[in-house]
């Protein structure tokens, strides 16, 4: 599929309101997944309820029609979530939430792993790790 081919299929659905959408792909062949970023959360639900559990097979695209018979998997983005911070659909400050209290669980995460550095990056970040704008 293409980008404007999934574009296309969400845009009848009623999910109007795509951002982006990212294809991924191995050596320039099709993984069979993608990132979709919407404006809106209510078109994020709309769009996950009604692919969830569809057969692939239902989302055209164009002379390579998708033959499997695998269902459609989809999920919302926890990435996104700590990248937007308090400013997420949620109001939850996801970073705040994964350092734990002091940022105890990012010393954790580096001690139980062996790191030298472990920085937790996210917009408007102005507590624990560093700002970064496009992270």
């Amino acid at each position: 599929c293409a980008e404007r081919e999934l574009w296309e299929h969400l845009y009848r659905l009623g999910a109007t309101d795509v951002k982006e959408i990212l294809l991924l792909r191995r050596q320039k062949q099709s993984k069979g997944m993608a990132y979709v970023v919407f404006n809106r959360h209510e078109h994020a639900i709309l769009a996950k309820n009604k692919l969830q559990g569809m057969p692939a097979s239902s989302i055209p695209c164009g002379e390579s029609a998708v033959q499997e018979q695998q269902s459609l998997q989809v999920r919302f983005s926890e990435s996104e979530r700590c990248i937007n911070g308090r400013n997420n659909v949620y109001g939850a400050d996801m970073p705040v939430l994964l350092m734990g209290p002091h940022g105890r669980a990012m010393l954790e995460v580096k001690e139980g792993s062996g790191l030298r550095k472990v920085t937790l990056t996210g917009r408007s970040m102005k507590t624990f790790g560093q700002v970064d704008e496009d992270p």
